[in-house]
């Protein structure tokens, strides 16, 4: 999964998937003077998808083995697998963690949720004014007339 972002408005509820923080936070601006009640401020925060948990099983699966050794021989089987080397069990938790993304993977497994990381806040800019489209000017002064006023 590629890098996206999303914007909030209240710092908790996320939404959106942007390509850049910048485009998050232009449309975070944008929702935030819409708002019946607008924020004073809005966050952007890094979308990091979920960690599918496949690494670090090696020291298990080595304990469940000596386990079902010991048990299936005995006294026997009592010191299989007990002095297994670091480089030993970090080759056996990279060949598990190929396996179980591959599983994963193939079986459409694979976390689709995302959390939100390096969130930043940033201060609602004041609204520009923008032009009505009126070209008429406002007539400030009146000047005097030369009708008579009725009822004064």
């Amino acid at each position: 999964m590629s890098i996206k972002y999303a914007y909030s408005l209240d710092g908790e509820k996320y939404q959106g998937e942007f390509d850049t923080r910048e485009a998050a936070l232009a449309r975070a601006i944008a929702r935030a003077h819409a708002a019946l009640e607008p924020p004073q401020s809005v966050f952007v925060a890094r979308m990091v998808p979920a960690d599918p948990q496949a690494e670090g099983h090696a020291q298990a699966v080595i304990h469940a083995m000596h386990e079902r050794g010991r048990d299936a021989q005995g006294e026997t089987g009592s010191t299989w697998l007990r002095r297994v080397s670091e480089h030993q069990e970090a080759a056996l938790d990279e060949a598990l963690t190929g396996v179980i993304l591959a599983w994963l993977k193939q079986h459409e497994l694979m976390p689709t949720h995302r959390h939100v990381q390096s969130i930043s806040e940033h201060a609602l800019p004041i609204p520009t004014a923008t032009p009505s489209g009126n070209t008429q000017r406002e007539v400030s002064d009146m000047g005097a007339s030369n009708y008579p006023v009725e009822g004064i």
